[in-house]
């Protein structure tokens, strides 16, 4: 008969055993830790957003000294140096360089409201 301790280790094992199954078609990327099973989307990824470690950063801005591996990063920190802002209110048509500056903006005409008192019954 085994001990409790030999049954959890046999457990343990099998537990183990099944994870790596489960896991082995499974890619990370190790920048960012995002996950994938697909082999071609995790190559987008990596190609869209990232280079590789030994290189370096591919987005280099030409006015000051930041430099980043993440397009999207970079996208809007060029906005502080050209003064673009890429979203607009279709209400009154004030421009954002964040689309979740503008979904904060268009709360104004919605009436939304992110939180509510527990205290105030408006």
């Amino acid at each position: 008969m085994l001990m409790v301790n030999d049954r959890l280790k046999v457990m343990l094992m099998v537990l183990v055993s099944i994870a790596k199954r489960l896991l082995k078609d499974f890619q990370s990327c190790e920048r960012c830790e995002k996950v994938s099973s697909n082999k071609e989307a995790l190559k987008r990824h990596l190609k869209k957003n990232q280079v590789d470690r030994s290189t370096k950063k591919c987005h280099q801005c030409k006015f000051c000294d930041y430099s980043s591996d993440f397009t999207t990063r970079f996208r809007y920190h060029m906005f502080t140096h050209t003064g673009e802002k890429a979203v607009i209110c279709e209400n009154c048509k004030k421009a954002f360089k964040e689309k979740c500056n503008l979904r904060r903006h268009e709360r104004i005409y919605t009436g939304e409201k992110m939180y509510t008192c527990d205290k105030c019954t408006d």
